[in-house]
């Protein structure tokens, strides 16, 4: 992937706006060409 640092702004900028909604439940991780991540409810 070419701008995989891009990527990661998204999600990271995407937890930010959820703020405490949710918690990381997977860091975000490559899998071949995707970028994933897992989050689940917040406290």
């Amino acid at each position: 992937m070419a701008h995989q640092e891009v990527g990661y702004q998204v999600l990271q900028e995407a937890l930010s706006f959820l703020g405490d909604k949710v918690s990381v439940e997977k860091e975000p991780k490559m899998e071949g060409r995707k970028l994933s991540m897992i989050v689940g409810k917040g406290h």
